[in-house]
């Protein structure tokens, strides 16, 4: 992390979950572009995709909705 009084009362940080480039229009989330996590996904599915770090396969989301 950094200090720049300039942000007033926040600080910029490297992270390896996601990547943040506002002059290119990137947001990836684990690798992902975010608007794939979405893409028709259901709430359920993406939720996953962030819990999981991948998209769920079609067996383990059966399984993974069968159990809650």
């Amino acid at each position: 992390m950094s200090y720049e009084p300039a942000f007033t009362n926040s600080a910029s940080c490297r992270r390896a979950i996601t990547y943040i480039d506002g002059d290119r229009g990137i947001l990836r989330y684990r690798g992902y572009p975010i608007e794939h996590l979405h893409e028709g996904s259901t709430y359920g599915e993406c939720a996953y995709s962030l819990l999981k770090g991948q998209p769920p396969s079609p067996g383990t989301w059966r399984a993974w909705t069968a159990v809650r």
